[in-house]
């Protein structure tokens, strides 16, 4: 049945399917695209908000917790009332020549 059709006329089908799947598949991935960024987009920006700003609550109502008069230990008090100054630094490493 094919063999009486003309080669111009398989051609022509040919360009028009594979015209057609272009101009189709395109279309079909930037609007699929653009639904994955409308969708995506808000629900990225809610987690990052929960997550930042759930750490901010907490530390700001750990702060309130504890209250103006308790006295704990801050981060990083080692026990050094003062800290040490540059041309005494070897004496406290156990030796040394001074700075």
């Amino acid at each position: 049945m094919l063999a009486h059709i003309d080669p111009v006329i398989l051609a022509r089908i040919q360009f028009a399917f594979t015209i057609s799947f272009h101009i189709i598949f395109p279309a079909f991935t930037i609007g699929l695209a653009s639904w994955l960024a409308v969708i995506f987009n808000p629900l990225a920006f809610i987690i990052t908000y929960i997550f930042v700003f759930g750490a901010g609550s907490y530390y700001i109502l750990r702060l309130i917790g504890k209250g103006p008069g308790t006295r704990e230990k801050a981060y990083g008090d080692h026990g050094i009332k003062t800290p040490p100054l540059v041309t005494n630094l070897g004496s406290e490493t156990g030796g040394g020549k001074n700075v």
